[in-house]
């Protein structure tokens, strides 16, 4: 188990690592919870007024928005908690250290905010 990562103190590595399987943990319930919701509106298929259809169509829409937010994160936890052993906390794009204060922020960040803000500027 190679560790690259010597900016991260092994206070600030448990820290993290804890904050990911948190985030894990709650991103697993709450698409469970997603799932739920969305067969039962596809249960309430039924109902009887146009409002009622359009407001149960409105939830199982935002219920597949909010199930593919929560995946995504999901996916950047895994990513992140697979980097755990070898460079977690270098950047994806440059291979340099990510400012422990964005790994605080935010345990599952890829890039540190260089090449984060390069690859935003190349959106627009």
């Amino acid at each position: 188990m190679s560790n690259n990562t010597t900016h991260l103190s092994p206070s600030q590595r448990d820290t993290l690592h804890k904050k990911l399987v948190e985030r894990q943990v709650y991103c697993r319930s709450k698409l469970a919870e997603l799932r739920g919701e969305r067969e039962a509106c596809a249960r309430g298929g039924e109902v009887g007024n146009f409002g009622d259809r359009s407001m149960l169509a409105t939830d199982f829409h935002r219920t597949i928005e909010d199930a593919a937010r929560i995946e995504g994160q999901l996916r950047a936890v895994a990513s992140a908690l697979r980097r755990f052993s070898d460079d977690y906390g270098l950047c994806l794009e440059c291979g340099g250290e990510i400012d422990p204060r964005r790994l605080e922020f935010d345990p599952a960040i890829e890039r540190c905010i260089e090449c984060a803000e390069l690859r935003g500027s190349k959106r627009h």
